[in-house]
């Protein structure tokens, strides 16, 4: 597959630092989906989401919603992220699937 044949917009997360095989579906989708530093709007023009852990796909995910981290979305937040965390992370985006 070359780049000329991707028909849909795809954005890449390298997960390296927080993905391990022995991850659940569950952990998988709480690495992947945030917290990144993103352009909201650009953000929200991918159709695809993928996890990339050492040059291999191990998630792809089609966004229902992008958020902008605040403490109004703390409830959103991915298991990983702690509430200390919240004031460091400010306006970095998240991915919502269903």
């Amino acid at each position: 597959l070359s780049v000329e044949e991707i028909q849909h917009k795809i954005l890449v997360i390298k997960v390296n630092k927080l993905y391990n095989r022995k991850m659940t579906n569950r952990e998988i989708y709480d690495v992947v989906r945030g917290v990144w530093r993103a352009n909201i709007h650009r953000a929200e023009e991918a159709e695809y989401v993928l996890g990339i852990y050492a040059n291999l796909i191990v998630a792809c995910y089609k966004p229902d919603r992008w958020f902008k981290v605040s403490e109004r979305v703390q409830d959103k937040l991915p298991n990983h992220i702690k509430e200390q965390d919240l004031k460091n992370i400010q306006n970095r985006v998240l991915i919502s699937k269903v």
